[in-house]
C-alpha cells in the first residue's frame, strides 16, 4: 500500500502569462516539490517511509468552457532530484525469525524523479470555487542507496547495493480548487487546489526482482498546490 502527498508552487516563471478571454497559459515556470512515500507489507511485517525533495519544471494552461467551467493541461517534470531518506520499520515484535529489541529494521538514502501530465476539467461553483475530476499520467523513478542495518540485524542487504524502482500510472482524481478569475486587466493570477486520486492502471519494475512485473493499483495520492 502506497501513499503520496505532493505539494507544489509556481514561484518563478521564465515566460510572461498570456493574458486571453477566459483562460490563461504559462510558458515554464520553477516549483518545489516536498514528496513522501509510505509503503506498507501485506505479506511481510513491515512499514517504510521516505522524504525527499527537489526543484520542478511546471508549464501548462487554463482555459474557459461553456457556463465558466474550465479545462486545464499541466505538465511537471523534476529538474533536479534532492536527496532523502526512507526508515524501514517491523510491524511485528518478531521479524524474520529474529525477536527485535527496536521496531528499527534499516534505513537509506532516497531520490525521486517524476513526470506528471494531468489533464482536469472543474466545474464552476459559487464564489470562484470548483470540482474538479481528471485523470493523470506519471512515470516515477526511485533509487534507494547507502543502506544501514538496524541493531537486531533481522535484514541483510550487501554493501553498495542500489536499488532502483521505476513505475508508469494512470490515476482518476477528484478535487476542489479556487480561481482568482481571468487574467484580463489584471496583473496577477492566483489559484489554489486540493486534489485524491487513486490508480487505475499501474506497471511497475524493481532492480532487486528483475524477473517480476508489478500490476497492483492499490494506494492514493493526495495532492496540494498553488499560489
Amino acid at each position: 500500500m502506497r501513499a503520496l502527498l505532493l505539494a507544489s508552487a509556481v514561484v518563478l516563471a521564465a515566460g510572461p502569462a498570456v493574458a486571453a478571454e477566459g483562460g490563461f497559459s504559462y510558458l515554464m515556470g520553477m516549483g518545489w516539490q516536498d514528496f513522501r512515500y509510505a509503503e506498507k507489507g501485506t505479506t511481510v511485517p513491515f512499514r517504510s517511509v521516505g522524504r525527499s525533495g527537489g526543484p520542478v519544471l511546471v508549464t501548462g494552461g487554463l482555459y474557459e468552457l461553456d457556463n465558466g467551467h474550465q479545462f486545464s493541461l499541466d505538465s511537471e517534470n523534476t529538474f533536479y532530484p534532492g536527496r532523502g531518506s526512507e526508515h524501514w520499520r517491523s510491524t511485528s515484535p518478531v521479524f524474520g525469525g529474529v525477536t527485535l529489541s527496536t521496531p528499527e529494521l534499516q534505513s537509506n538514502g532516497f531520490s525521486l524523479r517524476q513526470s506528471n501530465t494531468q489533464f482536469t476539467g472543474h466545474w464552476k461553483l459559487p464564489e470562484r470555487w470548483y470540482a474538479s475530476a481528471g485523470v493523470a499520467l506519471r512515470n516515477q523513478y526511485f533509487k534507494r542507496y547507502s543502506f544501514v542495518v538496524g541493531p537486531d540485524k533481522a535484514v541483510n542487504v550487501p554493501v553498495g547495493t542500489t536499488i532502483e524502482e521505476s513505475t508508469s500510472e494512470v490515476l482518476g482524481s477528484l478535487g476542489v480548487a479556487f480561481d482568482s478569475g481571468a487574467l484580463r486587466g489584471q496583473n496577477v493570477h492566483y489559484g489554489l487546489r486540493a486534489s485524491l486520486a487513486t490508480p487505475v492502471w499501474r506497471r511497475l519494475e524493481n532492480t532487486s526482482q528483475p524477473q517480476a512485473l508489478f500490476t497492483g493499483t492499490r494506494g492514493w495520492d493526495a495532492a496540494t498546490a498553488g499560489p
